[in-house]
């Protein structure tokens, strides 16, 4: 696959506050999965996986209902407790898409949960989940 010194991006934010049990952070990071998850399967032409990382027990249960609801799609989900490219950027819990076509697997996208908001605002509760994809990935062979 080509590399772009420019490309498009599709981007998801969402920002609020804990509610308790992890609400906010279920209810959006599945959100966002689903999403970017069906953009690929219905534009890129194949198939999707998604690689899950959890670095927090206690946010195990955000990363179940993100597997139930990306195999809901008939998209395949692999856990990546080794991703350590992530570990400093996101907070706890972070994805990477991936578009799967004639058996190549390519690199489109992730996200996951950052303390951005929570850090400016100076408030524990506060939450912030981010993801994107680049959209030339979706239609390059």
């Amino acid at each position: 696959m080509g590399r772009f010194a420019h490309f498009g991006l599709l981007g998801v934010v969402s920002a609020g506050r804990e509610t308790g049990d992890l609400a906010f952070e279920r209810e959006h990071v599945v959100e966002h999965v689903r999403y970017l998850v069906r953009a690929v399967l219905e534009l890129g032409g194949g198939g999707a996986e998604l690689r899950l990382s959890v670095a927090r027990p206690g946010l195990a249960p955000v990363a179940d209902a993100v597997r139930a609801a990306v195999a809901g799609l008939g998209a395949t989900v692999v856990d990546d407790p080794d991703r350590v490219a992530a570990h400093g950027y996101y907070d706890g819990l972070c994805y990477k898409v991936f578009a799967v076509r004639d058996g190549t697997r390519r690199d489109i996208g992730d996200g996951g949960l950052v303390e951005w908001t929570r850090l400016l605002l100076g408030n524990r509760k506060e939450r912030l989940v981010i993801g994107g994809i680049g959209v030339e990935g979706l239609a390059t062979p």
